[in-house]
């Protein structure tokens, strides 16, 4: 695939789990250059949690993902410790809040 008409995003046998409840279990996704996507469900479905594993917030357990910026097809493991805290805005900020 060149990177012209590489997908922006690709998920491959994507696993998930919250303790030891598998939340998802063997998704792929392909989402195409221009596509808008949207994900529906029920409540409890795993929207969410689908959403935390492509932004990095929570390491799925296997699987593989390809993005336009970072075509690796490797097993997705994010390093602990990889996000970081937003930084804090400035004092003034604050005090206008509080």
């Amino acid at each position: 695939m060149s990177p012209a008409s590489a997908s922006p995003l690709r998920l491959v046998g994507l696993r998930t789990e919250l303790g030891e409840q598998v939340i998802h279990d063997g998704v792929d996704l392909e989402m195409k250059k221009g596509e808008i996507l949207g994900l529906v469900g029920a409540s409890g479905a795993g929207k969410s949690v689908l959403l935390r594993s492509i932004i990095g917030l929570l390491p799925p357990v296997a699987g593989r993902m390809t993005t336009d910026r970072r075509n690796s097809m490797q097993h997705i493991r994010a390093p602990s410790g990889s996000i970081s805290p937003a930084p804090r805005p400035p004092r003034s900020v604050l005090s206008t809040i509080h």
